[in-house]
């Protein structure tokens, strides 16, 4: 139901240039449920540039994940830009630094942060304090939807915690997607956050799967692989799991290595990405889900697939503790504490259960973003 004003515009800031299934779908998904809401969303497009990864990493580092990038985004993963200039159209152009941020948002009625790990700080790097809206005028609403920590902590000193502790105090309305990040908020900044899901489960199945309406996927029960770190103990779970299901096959949904410059000749096809309609397909096509990934995690659970998590120490578990601890189905994830991987069989998943809660978890999530667009505008 349309409740707002087209005329009332919104800014997103949030990690939606990432060459990640998540990370832009989860953009996707809330573009589109503010859109729903019946007010005008805009991309506030601000790159990590870089100069920025100068300040991070010095200059030939810098160098080489600039260059390293850019020859991913531009060979192997264009699906991804193609889906934004679809699915994200009312996107500005390239935002370098607080004074273009702040130009663009000074005729906008709110920006949004989130979701993703935005205040994630070993992610944001130098760019933190503009993912706690510094550059947002006084006269703009600030706003927070499903901003992650990542982990169960905040990873900055105290000078840190005190600068960021005074712009979010600036914030209208502040929730977060994991519940640890409602004590982080409070403990280490003095703000009440309220706990939302991830945008994603904002819109209804029905959404993706038109999205992948048109993906052709194997007609043999199958198991979905997608991994962001893979390791040789992760397939080890892959084919126990296709043992355990007796499926025919393993579709693995995205590249199995990390890009590398150094590699990228001997091994190009094997980084191209497929497209976010393919990888949605491969998912709720499947018959089972092996995946290390929170996103990988909440598709499965939006398809109401069967689905085993191996959890991701690198990425950070806290996110995908928090949803799965909310389900009451945290059984269904492995780690490298298991003593033998032939012996792990995954627990069948109630979603007559599940999606009970998450019901009710998707109705206060909506009732949190729409009382925040609209009681402060």
């Amino acid at each position: 139901m349309k409740i707002g004003d087209r005329n009332k515009k919104i800014g997103i800031l949030t990690f939606h240039r990432k060459s990640n299934y998540g990370a832009v779908l989860q953009a996707f998904a809330l573009y589109t449920a503010i859109k729903r809401l019946g007010f005008e969303p805009i991309i506030l497009n601000r790159p990590s540039h870089f100069f920025d990864k100068v300040k991070d990493f010095g200059v030939v580092e810098a160098a080489r994940k600039t260059v390293s990038l850019w020859i991913r985004d531009l060979l192997f993963a264009r699906e991804f830009s193609r889906f934004r200039r679809c699915m994200l159209p009312n996107t500005t152009s390239f935002l370098f630094g607080t004074r273009s941020l702040s130009k663009a948002s000074k005729n906008l009625d709110a920006v949004v942060v989130g979701s993703d790990q935005v205040w994630r700080l070993s992610y944001a790097r130098n760019l933190i304090r503009s993912y706690f809206l510094d550059f947002v005028p006084e006269n703009v609403k600030r706003i927070s939807y499903a901003a992650s920590f990542g982990i169960d902590y905040f990873e900055g000193d105290s000078d840190c915690v005190d600068q960021l502790g005074k712009l979010l105090k600036k914030f209208d309305a502040v929730s977060v997607r994991e519940e640890v990040g409602t004590r982080i908020c409070m403990e280490m900044f003095g703000v009440r956050a309220n706990h939302v899901l991830d945008p994603t489960f904002l819109l209804d199945e029905k959404v993706y799967v038109d999205l992948a309406k048109d993906c052709t996927t194997p007609e043999q029960p199958y198991i979905a692989q997608f991994f962001l770190d893979d390791s040789n103990f992760k397939r080890e779970v892959g084919s126990r799991i296709k043992s355990v299901t007796k499926a025919n096959g393993i579709a693995i949904l995205n590249p199995k290595d990390r890009f590398s410059l150094r590699k990228v000749f001997s091994r190009g096809r094997s980084y191209n990405y497929p497209s976010i309609e393919t990888w949605l397909s491969g998912i709720s096509n499947s018959s089972f889900v092996v995946t290390d990934s929170f996103h990988g995690v909440v598709f499965s659970i939006i398809f109401k697939k069967q689905f085993v998590c191996i959890l991701n120490d690198e990425r950070g578990n806290t996110r995908i503790e928090s949803l799965l601890d909310m389900l009451g189905i945290r059984g269904n994830t492995i780690d490298k504490s298991i003593s033998k991987v032939e012996d792990f069989t995954p627990i069948e998943i109630d979603y007559k259960e599940v999606w009970s809660i998450l019901d009710k978890q998707r109705e206060a999530s909506l009732v949190f973003l729409k009382n925040a667009l609209n009681k402060y505008l």
